[in-house]
């Protein structure tokens, strides 16, 4: 009788490679050009257009207090129950998850229901909702064993197909400025929108730098946080709790329009409710601050100015308020434009 011949550990370890090579090629087609030319051209999937498209990254930005989080899990509940968004934009019913390390489970039930409140759903569009809309407040990071694993066994499960992901910045272990660590990071959600058939949608902050001018320095970080994504949104605030939608990054659509929206919390706050607003109106309620920042900027300029006193924006530009006047500082320090060296006194960089 003839042993059967032993693998060597060398031997072991090169069959389990040509294992996870074979299954790699198997959920990543490697195309030939011939395969490409009589291909069928398959319409793009969007759980809404132009916003979220199936098994993409997406990325909704804005600064601290914009109403980010507000606007987004409103999009999620509409998502969940079929309903439009901002009045306009039709959605594909699907369910949805709301992954939070931003606040905790009180919050998202308070304004969950103040969401649902504005919205006045019909009774079958809250059966929807119920049975599509799920919440996850897990304080762990998305790169995270566990949590992963969790997730993964979770979404199998409910058969969820969209993850928002507030914020960004919470569920990641790397420094956002490292940009082969956000690579790597979205290398690995990317795997998963493959093996779960998922869409993300992150939600971030704006940065620092020269945020008016170029779509991959909007985000906070490194520009491979937005390089990553393939749309990008941003949520300007504007004044009377105003705000700008703008479609900031796609590679995959057409960019739309600006949109205006006015947010109106009730007195009693137990409701929310998001109008769409004109262009025009747009136009006009863009931040005093912002347009602000921009004069006081030219000054700058125009004078050679290296170091200056708030006195001195109240004295140069005397018919803005005080609150107006501080955030058009507080955005040239976030622009890195000034940078402030003591109380009341700025110095240009």
């Amino acid at each position: 009788m003839v042993d059967e011949k032993k693998l060597t550990p060398e031997e072991i370890s090169e069959a389990l490679a040509e294992v996870k090579v074979n299954k790699f090629l198997t959920e990543n087609k490697f195309w030939n050009a011939n395969d490409l030319l009589n291909s069928e051209i398959k319409p793009r999937f969007w759980y809404i257009h132009p916003i979220i498209a199936k098994n993409t990254l997406g990325m909704f930005l804005g600064k601290t207090q914009s109403c980010k989080t507000w606007l987004v899990l409103y999009l999620a509940i509409c998502l969940s129950c079929g309903k439009n968004w901002l009045d306009d934009y039709t959605t594909e019913k699907t369910k949805v998850l709301f992954l939070d390390n931003e606040s905790d489970d009180i919050e998202c039930i308070r304004r969950v229901n103040m969401i649902l409140n504005g919205l006045n759903l019909t009774d079958n569009e809250k059966k929807d909702f119920r049975e599509n809309f799920f919440y996850f407040n897990p304080t762990e990071k998305l790169n995270e064993t566990t949590l992963t694993r969790a997730l993964k066994k979770k979404i199998k499960e409910n058969d969820i197909k969209i993850v928002f992901v507030d914020s960004f910045i919470e569920f990641i272990t790397h420094n956002e400025n490292d940009s082969g660590e956000n690579s790597g990071f979205f290398s690995k959600v990317k795997r998963m929108t493959k093996e779960l058939d998922l869409t993300f949608v992150f939600i971030h902050h704006t940065g620092k730098g020269e945020v008016k001018k170029y779509a991959l320095d909007k985000s906070r970080g490194s520009s491979q946080i937005i390089g990553c994504v393939r749309n990008a949104f941003e949520l300007k605030s504007g004044e009377n709790d105003t705000s700008i939608f703008e479609h900031n990054k796609t590679n995959i659509c057409k960019k739309i329009k600006p949109i205006g929206l006015k947010i109106e919390f009730n007195d009693e706050m137990k409701s929310v409710k998001f109008n769409v607003i004109s262009p025009e109106e747009v136009q006009m309620q863009i931040s005093l601050a912002e347009k602000l920042a921009g004069k006081i900027e030219e000054w700058i300029g125009s004078k050679s100015i290296k170091e200056f006193k708030t006195k001195d924006i109240k004295i140069n530009f005397p018919t803005y308020k005080e609150n107006q006047i501080y955030e058009a500082l507080k955005i040239l320090e976030e622009e890195e434009t000034i940078v402030k060296i003591s109380k009341g006194k700025y110095m240009v960089k």
